[in-house]
């Protein structure tokens, strides 16, 4: 055990001797290799960036394009609603021309005995008794007015429920390309 510790004597003097050259190799050998590794994470994280990078580009023009096509679809829906409007007040104006011209007469739908009244106003007025249509000209042009006002609010509202429905659509198409 003597020659054992005897031996092992000589060589902690030779290595005490050379401590410090080895402490600076040792450390610089650490220093190297943690240099070795934060450049190979510092590639990772630059390969990382970019493919990131690439993908929210891709992504993005998904969306633009979905963004594009919704657009487009809600243009042709609000020209289909105007032309549809244009039309539809054409074909009032026409019928309001034909109703005024007398070309064209709503149905009776009921006629009233007009009381035959005593007294000045009555003669001036010009009734007699006769039976009359409780669907004059002013009327039918009244009439019309409600059911243009109402045809306007049916395609408006038709027009909003199609531009929703194409949000919505965007919205999934959206959802959908981000996955």
């Amino acid at each position: 055990m003597i020659a054992w510790l005897s031996i092992l004597g000589a060589w902690c003097r030779r290595l005490w001797r050379w401590r410090w050259p080895l402490a600076l190799l040792i450390a610089l050998s650490a220093h190297g290799l943690t240099l070795a590794r934060l450049h190979a994470l510092q590639r990772e994280i630059a390969q990382r960036q970019t493919q990131w990078r690439t993908q929210a580009l891709q992504h993005s023009e998904r969306l633009r394009a979905v963004e594009r096509a919704s657009a487009e679809r809600i243009s042709r829906l609000a020209a289909t609603a105007a032309q549809e409007q244009a039309d539809a007040q054409h074909s009032l104006e026409d019928l309001r021309r034909q109703l005024r011209a007398g070309t064209l007469r709503l149905r009776e739908r009921f006629a009233c005995a007009v009381p035959v009244a005593a007294g000045p106003a009555a003669l001036a007025s010009g009734t007699d008794g006769a039976t009359g249509t409780g669907f004059t000209a002013a009327d039918a042009d009244i009439a019309l007015g409600i059911a243009a006002a109402g045809d306007t609010a049916i395609r408006e509202r038709n027009l909003a429920v199609a531009i929703a429905e194409q949000y919505r659509q965007a919205c999934a198409a959206g959802e959908g390309a981000r996955t």
